[in-house]
């Protein structure tokens, strides 16, 4: 399927900015445990409730911790963070669990004393809430990767299992995204394998409770970017690019990993990657967001609907800037209601949030950030509830970066709010995921901060969300 870079609405950075200064809400402050900014107006939309970081262990000069997943628990009491994190002997996994209030309930950590490199990258929860999945990959020397799946018990963090996969040549396999199924009995995760030497997706299916696998599937994408679950459990898809440079999204059956069907999206003489993927509420059609860039032209966002029982397209769309800066878009979201697409990613040196109609693709807004700081202003990781779109990531100041989360009207883009984050070094802070509370009253980010000591460590931020 070919679609056309059609033109849309744009809504002018200069205007976008000045906005966003009318609507700043402060919210800089320590790193340390207990941090109150703003303590006057703790309701106050925006305001920053806690933060907490996470400490590399062994005081490691340089070291680096980063947090790259966040999940709530199903009651939304409490939140988990992972990541890794840097050791004197080498690196670690390790995953947060915290109370809503920001009491930290255990730390689980897995390492290896024979990689020279780990982490963890997702995490997902049971819908019972009662075990933690995390994703990600293991390096034990320079031409062998496999990939890692922990399951942790909610409650205490006790390791229930552990599986670690590696192809038949043992070179390179690992997961970056990680789903569990309606009824919680299976966990899929999927990422890259490269057997011999050419990269296909990946997508492994595990009994939930013990771990054993049931199923080992592929795409048609040569990089599995992004991992979605059907509302019923009956299908999996996986998205990336395909060896002739076009998008490819492939749906599989989840109890056997058989693939159901696979759609293309291509330009004329270019490329397309399919970054990200999310299906609507009512199951009925999976939304997918991207890049484009025909020969001699700038990148594009690029963002499709596609029919879940026969994956022919619904619609597709374009974004390209009146400036015709690369414009590439990494992020998307799906409204509570199912009726807004909401897709972010980067515009030059700003990035844009660009909210479309769920049935006809059509646009309903677009609203750029920058912060006029020498840098780049970049959106990694996107929410959304029933009150506001949700868009954070790292921000040029006149020092380094900081943690920046900007807070839009769902109908309008209209910025609510913005906080920016500066720890305790004024050193590199920024959001890498974010995820808003069931009940509307709380977000979470999580990403990196800079200590006084040097290196960087994990980050979790809560903001209050209703007033």
């Amino acid at each position: 399927m070919r679609v056309g870079s059609a033109r849309r609405l744009w809504f002018s950075a200069v205007a976008a900015s000045i906005l966003m200064t009318a609507a700043v809400v402060p919210a800089r402050a320590e790193a340390s445990f207990g941090s109150r900014p703003n303590a006057f107006a703790p309701a106050l939309a925006g305001h920053q409730l806690w933060v907490r970081t996470y400490p590399q262990r062994a005081n490691v000069a340089g070291g680096t911790s980063a947090a790259s997943g966040v999940a709530f628990s199903p009651d939304a009491q409490r939140v988990y963070v992972t990541g890794s994190s840097q050791l004197a002997t080498g690196m670690e996994s390790a995953t947060v669990a915290y109370r809503a209030d920001g009491g930290k309930v255990w730390t689980a950590r897995y390492r290896n004393a024979k990689a020279i490199g780990l982490g963890t990258v997702a995490v997902a929860v049971s819908p019972d809430g009662g075990r933690v999945f995390v994703s990600g990959w293991q390096r034990l020397d320079v031409n062998t990767v496999r990939l890692l799946a922990i399951a942790y018990d909610s409650a205490t963090g006790a390791q229930l299992w552990r599986r670690i996969y590696h192809g038949a040549n043992d070179n390179y396999d690992t997961a970056s995204s990680v789903v569990v199924s309606p009824d919680g009995s299976r966990v899929v995760v999927a990422g890259d394998s490269a057997p011999n030497g050419t990269y296909d997706s990946l997508v492994i299916a595990f009994d939930a409770t013990t771990g054993s696998t049931d199923w080992i599937g592929h795409g048609a994408a040569l990089h599995a970017s992004d991992l979605a679950m059907s509302p019923d459990g009956s299908r999996v898809f996986v998205a990336g690019e395909n060896s002739d440079g076009n998008g490819a999204t492939t749906a599989l059956d989840s109890a056997t990993g058989i693939p159901q069907w696979t759609t293309v999206t291509a330009v004329n003489l270019g490329y397309v990657i399919s970054r990200r993927l999310v299906v609507s509420s009512d199951g009925a059609h999976l939304f997918m967001t991207g890049v484009e860039q025909s020969s001699g032209q700038s990148m594009d966002f690029i963002t499709a609907a596609f029919d879940v029982a026969t994956g022919s397209q619904v619609w597709a769309t374009a974004f390209d800037s009146p400036t015709h800066r690369d414009d590439s878009a990494s992020l998307l979201a799906v409204a509570p209601d199912g009726a807004t697409v909401y897709v972010s990613g980067s515009s030059g040196r700003q990035f844009v949030t660009v909210a479309y109609d769920a049935t006809t693709g059509g646009q309903r807004w677009s609203r750029a950030y920058n912060s006029h700081e020498k840098g780049t202003d970049t959106a990694l990781g996107i929410a959304v509830d029933a009150d506001a779109v949700f868009v954070t990531g790292a921000s040029p100041s006149a020092i380094s970066n900081d943690a920046v989360t900007v807070a839009y009207d769902p109908a309008t883009g209209m910025p609510r709010w913005v906080s920016r984050y500066d720890g305790a070094a004024g050193g590199a802070d920024q959001g890498s995921a974010v995820v808003a509370d069931p009940t509307g009253h709380r977000l979470f980010v999580v990403g990196s901060t800079t200590p006084v000591s040097g290196g960087t460590e994990f980050l979790t931020l809560a903001y209050a969300t209703a007033s």
